[in-house]
This record gives structure tokens, C-alpha cells and sequence, in this order.
């Protein structure tokens, strides 16, 4: 059960974070053009700490690549309107 739980969790974060990084210009392409396999096998962006490829990084952009970005929450007027008038 905490194998799932924990798979579920991770699934949501990379969710979330390819989702930031779709939204971004070029975001998935500026990230792979650093983050790209070397002839060792290591990734190319991180050689402070030496990661097989793909990296986290890699991972999170391949799947903004291939994913489309959530959809924003619509602004409902009312509640919404009424708090950005108070700032």
C-alpha cells in the first residue's frame, strides 16, 4: 500500500513539475540541450554530482515535451475579484 501511495505522490510531482516547465518558452528544449546523455552514459548537466542519464531533470522535460500543460482555474467573478481589490 505505501508502495502505491508513494507512486502516486511521484507520479503527481512529475506531473506538476513537467507542467511548470511546458509553460515556460522552449522550457523542455532549453532544459535537454544541457541535460543530454554523454558517451559514458552520464548526463551532460550534471557533472558536479555524476548522474546516469536521464537525470531527474531530463525526465521532467521529456515528459513536458510530450505532455500538454494543465489548463488554468478559470477566475469566477465574485470571490476572486473581490480579493484582488482588497491588495
Amino acid at each position: 500500500m505505501a508502495d502505491r501511495l508513494d507512486e502516486t505522490a511521484g507520479s503527481l510531482l512529475l506531473a506538476t513539475a513537467a507542467a511548470f516547465v511546458a509553460a515556460q518558452p522552449d522550457g523542455p528544449a532549453r532544459l535537454l540541450a544541457v541535460h543530454h546523455p554523454l558517451p559514458n552514459g552520464l548526463c551532460a548537466g550534471c557533472l558536479a554530482t555524476p548522474t546516469r542519464w536521464p537525470c531527474g531533470t531530463a525526465t521532467i522535460a521529456a515528459t513536458a515535451r510530450t505532455s500538454a500543460p494543465l489548463p488554468r482555474a478559470p477566475i469566477r467573478h465574485g470571490v476572486a475579484q473581490t480579493e484582488r481589490r482588497r491588495r
